[in-house]
């Protein structure tokens, strides 16, 4: 059996960890501090009996027109995640949006380069995008209640699960 943890390791993001015998464990909002996220991941991982732990977590790059604010905290966010992964001993896979998107067969892509979108055009279409997203982890996880928070960290957790099975390349 392997436990698999999908990471979206943005500032609003989640992680969700995943049994491959019994399915989700469980899924939660970033935590406020890192003590609270080490104590989860290491009990978690404690707790199953797992012959091996693996985790996949969002690859992030930075964003034009984003505050350097904003991109410094997303990028301590997901350093962190790299340093608990090593500490804990858990193989860590970097994977692309489009990659993960696809693999679980979401909405990824805007319907025209996002340059030339309005910032309206461009706002209705993330939240277009991370509605799908949040229905489609509704319906792969109907005994958890979904929320925009952890949405995208079980389709993270699922698209480990697909490629761990073999099922996504």
């Amino acid at each position: 059996m392997t436990l698999i943890i999908g990471i979206d390791p943005g500032i609003n993001g989640g992680y969700a960890v995943w049994d491959t015998k019994g399915g989700v464990i469980a899924a939660y909002k970033m935590s406020d501090t890192y003590s609270d996220l080490v104590m989860s991941i290491s009990s978690m991982k404690g707790n199953v009996e797992s012959e091996k732990s693996i985790a996949y977590m969002e690859q992030l790059s930075t964003f034009m027109g984003r505050r350097a604010q904003h991109n410094a905290l997303l990028f301590k966010s997901y350093g962190a995640w790299e340093m608990l992964c090593a500490a804990l001993q858990i193989p860590l896979r970097l994977v692309p949006p489009k990659t993960w998107q696809e693999g679980v067969k979401v909405l990824s892509r805007p319907p025209k380069l996002i340059k030339t979108m309005s910032d309206s055009e461009q706002s209705a279409w993330y939240r277009q995008k991370k509605k799908a997203h949040k229905v489609l982890a509704a319906r792969l996880f109907p005994h958890i209640k979904v929320t925009d928070y952890i949405a995208d960290a079980l389709l993270i957790a699922e698209y480990g699960r697909l490629k761990e099975a073999g099922k996504v390349f």
